[in-house]
C-alpha cells in the first residue's frame, strides 16, 4: 500500500485545523494568493485561462482524479451554496451532513477551495489545483477524526460528475486512509465515502 504524499496531506490537514469551520476565506490554502504572476524560468504562466480559453489536459498518473475533467471548467469566483455527506468506517465510524461555507469557498488563480462545515466540529475542505500543466486534487477532514487524501496516494479516488461555471458535483472514496484523533493519536486506518456539490 502506498503512503499518502506527506507534505501535501499535512498542508491540507493543517489548513483544515486552522480554519476550525470558520466561514471566512482561508489564506493559508497552498497556492492561493501565492502564485507568481510571471512564468517560472522555462515554464508556463501559472494563471489558469477562463472557460473560453485552452483546456489543460489531465495528467496520465491519475492526479486529476477520474472523469477526464479540467480545472479550466471551474472559472474564478465565489461558491455560495452546497452540501456534503460523508461516511467513515473501519477503525473509527462517523457520518455527517455538512453545508457549504460560502465565505471560504472560492476559485482563484488556478485553485478551487470548497469548505463544508456546520456548528459541530466537523470541517471538510476540498482543494483542486492546476499549475505547470498538471492538475491535482485532495481533501482534508478535521473534527473528532483528522484525515485526508488525494488520488496521488493510491488510496483515494475523486470523480467529478459535473463541472461547469455554475456548479460542481462529485464523489470521493478512500480505502485504508490513515487517521488521527484531535490529540494527534493514530486511530488506525479508515474507509471514507462522501458526495458533495457546490453552486453559485
Amino acid at each position: 500500500m502506498r503512503r499518502l504524499p506527506f507534505v501535501f496531506l499535512l498542508s491540507l490537514i493543517l489548513l483544515a485545523a486552522a480554519c476550525g469551520g470558520a466561514a471566512s476565506p482561508a489564506p493559508a490554502t497552498p497556492g492561493i494568493g501565492d502564485q507568481p504572476t510571471d512564468p517560472p524560468s522555462g515554464g508556463q504562466p501559472t494563471d489558469v485561462p477562463q472557460s473560453d480559453g485552452p483546456t489543460a489536459e489531465p495528467t496520465d498518473d491519475g492526479s486529476a482524479g477520474t472523469g477526464g475533467w479540467s480545472l479550466a471548467d471551474l472559472v474564478a469566483g465565489q461558491w455560495t451554496s452546497g452540501s456534503l455527506k460523508f461516511e467513515i468506517s473501519g477503525s473509527e465510524s462517523a457520518n455527517q451532513d455538512l453545508d457549504l461555507q460560502g465565505g471560504g469557498s472560492i476559485t482563484a488563480q488556478g485553485f478551487t477551495l470548497l469548505v463544508f462545515g456546520n456548528a459541530d466540529p466537523w470541517v471538510v475542505q476540498l482543494v483542486f489545483a492546476s499549475a505547470g500543466g498538471s492538475e491535482q486534487s485532495g481533501f482534508a477532514m478535521s473534527g473528532p477524526i483528522i484525515t485526508g487524501g488525494s488520488p496521488d496516494d493510491g488510496v483515494c479516488t475523486f470523480d467529478l460528475s459535473r463541472k461547469d461555471p455554475s456548479a460542481v458535483e462529485g464523489t470521493v472514496e478512500c480505502n485504508d486512509a490513515p487517521a488521527l484523533t484531535q490529540g494527534g493519536t493514530s486511530t488506525g486506518m479508515v474507509d471514507i465515502k462522501f458526495s458533495f456539490k457546490a453552486q453559485r
